[in-house]
């Protein structure tokens, strides 16, 4: 099964990016923060993410992940280590209506570890965060490990929606028994937030430690993504992707 470190963040990810669907290349540009982390990350690390109708690349630190919808693959890069991994999203195994069995077979602590649960509370409020007007609302995520409290407010000025993320999402749970209605139902849920996220402050308690991380969307822009954006530099090593 994969790395539960990359379900993880994608399953951050999902839970907190908007990706674009037009024929216009897009770029978003995000300062996330940890407050009570590192000096670091109290001063902000950068998120880039470049979005075509078919592929998406993000920039954080020295990771980068390259989502090929077409090849169903997702590049994960380790540019301090000069390697990548190829972790293949295969629908091979889906049934006709796209799902792919249940969780019965997993042992039963990873059924326990693999439960989520979200729920939106949409509050009414507005206001003008930057130059996009923005409502708020309320997300709680609940999985084994922990929950994460977060509050969110999202903006329909930004002409941008989830169909590339709708695609990549069901790619990836489509690879994993059980995975498809774990996320499946999670971003039906998530489907309240109407517009992009603009601000979000979250808050998590895992494993005892409580862990703040506050994301700002800082800038929106058409712009063409060159080709080598969604390639691995020349020279890093592959390493193999274990399922395990």
């Amino acid at each position: 099964m994969m790395k539960t470190k990359y379900l993880i963040a994608l399953a951050a990810v999902f839970a907190g990016i908007t990706a674009y669907s037009g024929s216009t290349d897009m770029y978003m540009k995000m300062k996330v923060t940890q407050p009570d982390a590192t000096e670091k990350n109290q001063t902000g690390q950068i998120r880039e993410m470049w979005i075509t109708p078919t592929k998406v690349r993000t920039n954080e630190g020295d990771q980068s992940s390259i989502f090929d919808l077409e090849k169903n693959i997702l590049i994960t890069i380790d540019h301090s280590k000069k390697k990548y991994m190829e972790i293949p999203l295969d629908f091979s195994g889906t049934s006709a209506s796209g799902e792919q069995g249940d969780m019965s077979s997993l042992p039963g602590f990873m059924q326990k570890m693999m439960k989520m649960e979200v729920t939106v509370q949409p509050t009414g409020e507005e206001k003008t965060i930057g130059q996009w007007h923005c409502r708020k609302y309320l997300q709680t995520v609940k999985m084994a490990m922990g929950t994460t409290e977060s509050e969110i407010w999202a903006s329909g000025d930004i002409r941008i929606n989830m169909d590339v993320y709708h695609k990549f999402s069901a790619a990836l749970m489509a690879s994993q028994p059980g995975f498809y209605k774990i996320f499946r139902d999670a971003m039906k849920e998530n489907e309240k937030i109407k517009g992009v996220t603009v601000f979000q402050k979250a808050k998590s308690k895992v494993m005892g430690k409580s862990v703040e991380t506050i994301t700002e969307l800082l800038e929106v822009s058409e712009t063409e993504a060159s080709a080598d954006l969604f390639t691995v530099p020349a020279g890093y090593k592959m390493e193999k992707f274990k399922e395990s």
